[in-house]
């Protein structure tokens, strides 16, 4: 018979203590501007909780505040609930962004050396019953928390999400010591937020998904068009995907911007597409 992985707590014995914040007065803070990091700023911001985003790249940052100004509503939508723009804050620093936060969620590029590093300060920097989320699907979470102190660790999970607004399911998997509250708090918090989250077995590193993830070599194309490859330049001076397009339009309707507006960035050099030219030049493996 084949055997059935079950989601492991620490024991009673031994768990340590946690007492659920209060998230009506303490903000989320959210680690990397990126896409995944600027809608789930946003999704929590139009729940009306306070969000600071922290991101140091300063396109990103611009880039994350434009499409929260323009998306805002969108996800409002969602809670059934009206956000406030003025509930919003972009930070350099992780110790400001964590500094009163009840969730911090780490949305930053994957690359788990990187990730050890940003977790193991924020576990310095946060309050100590601040719940540590890492938003990254492909790693397993016992790597990512290699520096961390032992007695932070029942309040550390991966919080999954899809792709909000459209797709809003949320995967919560636990730590071998994530404390048993700590899961079904957050679930409740993220019902709030007009979220599906659903509490599977620790150490997932797979995404639930409403329907089939369209990849960019399943888009069909009209035979006249071309697609328009927009990417993000990272901090560490590369570059990244944010998407396959098959106009401009289309880029700026996923980006929340006007076709006007993705032209002016990409000519400015803030943001990169195939057609045209820089010294550098980002190539999506096959």
């Amino acid at each position: 018979m084949a055997s059935i992985t079950q989601t492991r707590y620490a024991s009673n014995d031994a768990e340590p203590q946690w007492t659920p914040p209060d998230a009506s007065s303490r903000s989320v803070a959210v680690l990397g501007g990126g896409a995944r990091g600027r809608r789930i700023a946003c999704s929590w911001l139009a729940a009306g909780y306070k969000v600071i985003l922290c991101e140091t790249n300063g396109n990103r940052r611009d880039a994350s505040t434009l499409y929260i100004e323009n998306n805002l509503e969108s996800y409002a939508g969602i809670s059934g609930k009206q956000g406030d723009i003025k509930n919003f804050a972009t930070v350099l620093r992780i110790e400001e962004a964590v500094e009163d936060a009840w969730l911090v969620v780490e949305a930053q590029p994957e690359m788990v050396p990187f990730k050890i590093g940003i977790m193991a300060h924020v576990d310095q920097k946060a309050p100590k019953d601040c719940i540590l989320a890492c938003a990254s699907s492909p790693y397993k979470t016992r790597p990512i928390l290699d520096q961390m102190d032992a007695g932070s660790r029942h309040r550390v999970c991966h919080v999954l999400y899809n792709k909000p607004p459209g797709k809003n399911l949320v995967k919560l998997v636990a730590y071998g010591e994530t404390h048993a509250d700590v899961l079904s708090f957050l679930q409740t918090k993220l019902q709030d937020a007009g979220m599906h989250p659903s509490i599977v077995d620790q150490d997932s590193t797979s995404f639930l998904s409403e329907e089939p993830e369209e990849r960019p070599e399943d888009i069909k194309l009209p035979k006249a068009t071309t697609p328009v490859n927009i990417y993000e330049k990272t901090t560490s001076g590369g570059f990244e995907l944010i998407g396959r397009f098959v106009s401009h339009r289309k880029a700026g309707q996923f980006l929340g911007l006007g076709k006007g507006t993705i032209l002016k960035l990409l000519h400015s050099g803030q943001i990169y597409n195939d057609r045209y030219k820089f010294s550098h030049r980002y190539q999506p493996s096959s």
